[in-house]
C-alpha cells in the first residue's frame, strides 16, 4: 500500500508508480517523500514540537507499527512540504494547512 518510502539508513527515496498514475500523482508522492528527507536531515526536535503545536496535534512525531503516516507529525509535515512544492491537497488526518502553518513549514527548510 505504500506509494513512496524514504529509507533513512541508505538515504534513498523509493517511489512506486502504478499503471494510470499521472505525472502530477507521482510528483505529489515524490514531494511528500522529499518532506520526510528534509525532516530527517534538517529538523531538530524543537522544530518538530513547534510543528505539532501549530497543528494542534498530539505529541507523536514518528509512526509506530501499524500507525498511519498521515496520523502523526512526520507525515503531516511531509504533506505540508508536498503542498509547498506541488500545491497538492493534504491527505493528513489533520486536514489542510493555514497560511501561517505553510509559512512555518517553509521556515524549517534549509
Amino acid at each position: 500500500g505504500y506509494r513512496g518510502l524514504t529509507d533513512r539508513v541508505n538515504k534513498t527515496i523509493y517511489i512506486y508508480v502504478n499503471a494510470g498514475d499521472s505525472a502530477a500523482d507521482v510528483a505529489e508522492v515524490l514531494a511528500h517523500e522529499v518532506g520526510h528527507a528534509m525532516d530527517l536531515e534538517h529538523m531538530a526536535d524543537a522544530q518538530r514540537f513547534e510543528w505539532l503545536e501549530a497543528r494542534g496535534m498530539p505529541q507523536v512525531w514518528w509512526a509506530g507499527d501499524g500507525a498511519s503516516d498521515f496520523a502523526v507529525g512526520q507525515g503531516d509535515f511531509a504533506e505540508a512540504i508536498a503542498h509547498l512544492i506541488v500545491g497538492s491537497a493534504s491527505y493528513s488526518n489533520y486536514g489542510g494547512f493555514t497560511t501561517q502553518q505553510v509559512q512555518l513549514a517553509q521556515s524549517f527548510l534549509p
